[in-house]
């Protein structure tokens, strides 16, 4: 390659990156719809009225404080569980009807199905089976539920040690 190629290359070279920074370097303005929560690049769209920048973050959501807190005092009373399941208690007025609707609702499966549907009468007691790791959240949620008399973690007892 002569001099002059070089030189060419060397200054198409410089244009392309010049351009490059200039692009990146202008401000975007950016349209948040509140009601899908998507954003559009304003820039790239026909400016047909004027269009507000959204300036404040959406919010997210809190914390479930409750699964904290219950993930705190398991952790503080050094209790362990089996991993994928809850206990599950109703009040002696629920129907198996009425617990395994809840249960569905809220995608917690009967871990013995035929146990319960013999036992349900007498002990109102399910073993529930949950995603790993949302153990915590599901006690939390059906706690409140009025036909719920006791829900917690299964827990592991060691009769001998």
């Amino acid at each position: 390659m002569d001099k002059k190629n070089i030189i060419i290359a060397i200054l198409i070279l410089l244009i392309v990156i010049l351009g490059g920074l200039y692009f990146f370097n202008q401000p975007r303005e950016v349209y948040v719809n509140p009601e899908t929560s998507s954003a559009t690049n304003v820039s790239q769209e026909k400016k047909s009225e004027p269009v507000v920048q959204e300036t404040t973050k959406k919010k997210q959501p809190k914390e479930n404080t409750c699964a904290v807190d219950l993930a705190k005092q398991l952790k503080a009373d050094n209790t362990a569980y089996e991993k994928g399941t809850v206990l599950i208690v109703f009040q002696n007025t629920a129907t198996l009807s009425d617990a395994k609707s809840l249960l569905e609702k809220n995608e917690v499966k009967i871990k013995d199905e035929a146990v319960v549907n013999e036992n349900f009468g007498t002990t109102h007691r399910v073993t529930g089976l949950v995603t790993l790791g949302k153990e915590l959240e599901i006690v939390c949620l059906l706690k409140t539920n009025p036909a719920v008399k006791y829900i917690g973690v299964n827990e592991l007892f060691q009769l001998h040690q």
